[in-house]
């Protein structure tokens, strides 16, 4: 009997062309299952080296961070884009540069607070931060902003941004090590209206115990 030539199963990935592969990168190739409609990720095993393609959907990048953070904070979808936008000033603007006389055009007046170094309320984070530095000049280029963003991710009423961080190393004293952390905002109206992050409560000096992981509002003092 005569065989039939063999045809590809609908359900089979397609792979996509391998010039969109950058060189020197994890190669990362996408798979899109025609039955389902669901892209995936697949890596291939020099992932492992750290590395990973700039092109590819979710936004991840180099674990240095993105070159420019811009394009992250920016959707298709008119509503996340927006989100993704407040989300951006709120990072930059109020969290590093300390400009939080702009806070009312970010964050909502209850402001939601789940870190537990701070209390709910937009006055409260307003008046924590104001101590703590002064405003400096947000950079007219954002691929001069600080801190380096590894990842935006959006999704209904959420965004989150997850950061290259550099802390104390408690082992090596005068040293740091490098670590990532999150901030993730519910967002009303476009403005931030709840905040969640890995905020620890830090101990009391002369314990002999190192800071918690903190972040951004990390240990601030409860008002």
């Amino acid at each position: 009997m005569r065989e039939q030539p063999h045809e590809q199963c609908a359900c089979e990935p397609e792979r996509k062309p391998e010039h969109q592969r950058q060189s020197g990168a994890v190669a990362v190739r996408r798979f899109e299952y025609r039955h389902v409609g669901v892209r995936r990720i697949v890596m291939d095993r020099n992932a492992l080296s750290g590395r990973v393609a700039r092109d590819n959907f979710l936004g991840i990048f180099r674990r240095t961070g993105a070159d420019d953070p811009a394009p992250l904070f920016t959707d298709k979808d008119p509503v996340l884009n927006r989100n993704k936008q407040a989300a951006m000033h709120i990072v930059f603007d109020l969290l590093h540069y300390n400009h939080w006389d702009e806070a009312p055009k970010y964050l909502t007046e209850r402001y939601i607070q789940h870190n537990p170094g701070f209390a709910s309320g937009r006055q409260t984070v307003m008046d924590a931060f104001s101590k703590f530095a002064k405003a400096t000049p947000v950079p007219a280029s954002s691929k001069d902003y600080e801190p380096k963003i590894v990842a935006v991710l959006a999704q209904g009423d959420l965004v989150a941004v997850i950061n290259r961080v550099e802390r104390p190393d408690p082992r090596n004293p005068g040293k740091t090590y490098t670590t990532t952390h999150y901030d993730m905002w519910r967002f009303v109206d476009g403005k931030a209206d709840e905040h969640w992050d890995e905020g620890a409560i830090n101990a009391p000096p002369g314990a002999g115990k190192g800071p918690g992981p903190g972040g951004p509002g990390g240990g601030a003092p409860k008002q």
